[in-house]
């Protein structure tokens, strides 16, 4: 269900009509090293993908391929601990679980 996040960085960079290179010095690292998360060659933390995510004008939920209907919070945690190497605690530790129950309960 969930669409390669590396897939997703990469076409919003190119809607922005942005470099890997411009990302990459917002990110302060190496083109190489961008490049690499593009491709999906590297693992990339909780912190990184919001760090991009904010960088590309969007949230993790968009990157991470979900668009207005998410999951209930415990199968989001478990589908991205697979995708970024971390832990459903770890995430849940993180606070993302309140940006995904703010998509699930937009009124609240």
């Amino acid at each position: 269900m969930m669409k390669e996040y590396h897939v997703n960085i990469k076409r919003r960079r190119l809607e922005l009509d942005l470099s890997q290179e411009d990302v990459a010095n917002k990110l302060r690292c190496d083109y190489s090293t961008y490049g690499k998360i593009e491709n999906g060659r590297t693992a990339l933390s909780v912190d990184r993908l919001l760090e991009i995510a904010r960088i590309l004008d969007t949230d993790a939920p968009t990157l991470l391929g979900h668009k207005h209907h998410l999951p209930d919070t415990s199968q989001m945690r478990a589908q991205l601990s697979l995708q970024v190497s971390m832990t459903p605690e770890e995430l849940k530790a993180s606070g993302l679980d309140k940006l995904f129950r703010s998509y699930m309960n937009p009124d609240k």
